[in-house]
Order: C-alpha cells, then structure tokens, then sequence
C-alpha cells in the first residue's frame, strides 16, 4: 500500500504536474519515491511487479530480482515494437487518405 508522505511536495517545470513523496513497500523493502503519479497507478504498478516475482522459479533473490529485469524488458521492448507497427499502419492509412482526398 502507497501512503502520501505530508509536506513534500514539488512542483517541476517539465511537466507542470505536481509530484508528491509516496512511501510503499516493495519486495519487503521500504521506499520512498516522489512522482507525479496517484497512488492508485503506484498501486497497480507495486502489485504487477510482486505477481510477476512470485510467478517466477524459486530462486536466490538477486537471480530472481535479474530474471524479473530480464522479463519486463522483454515485455517493453514488445509493445514498442508492436508500437512501431501501428504507427507504419497508421502512416499508410494516412497516405491512403490523402492520396484519395487529392484526387477528388
């Protein structure tokens, strides 16, 4: 569970979101992270990581912690690639309109 951490509080010129001090425990460690994110997306991001490390093989921690590394770069690298796909798609599409909207 996420809890707000009252007081700390910043305000980034990048992305004009306010970002907060959270403090979550992940894998039995206590962390703090400051984010513009809710806590219910830190949430959900903590739960996807400890279902994917309890999914994994019985190993010592660091392997597991390494093959979870492993995982979910395999994961995003997927979506970027199929990503990559739908914009080449998209493109087309795009061509294919305004090829047919000059011959009009």
């Amino acid at each position: 569970m996420v809890l707000e951490k009252q007081g700390e509080q910043d305000s980034t010129p990048r992305d004009n979101k306010e970002k907060k001090v959270y403090s979550l425990t992940l894998f039995g460690q206590q962390l703090e992270i400051k984010t513009g994110h809710s806590p219910e997306y830190i949430n959900k991001i903590v739960s996807y990581l400890e279902e994917k490390f309890a999914s994994l093989p019985s190993l010592p921690f660091i392997k597991k912690m390494l093959l979870l590394l492993l995982e979910l770069t395999d994961e995003l690298l997927q979506e970027k690639e199929k990503e990559k796909i739908w914009e080449k798609k998209l493109d087309n599409l795009i061509s294919l309109i305004s090829d047919t909207s000059t011959s009009l």
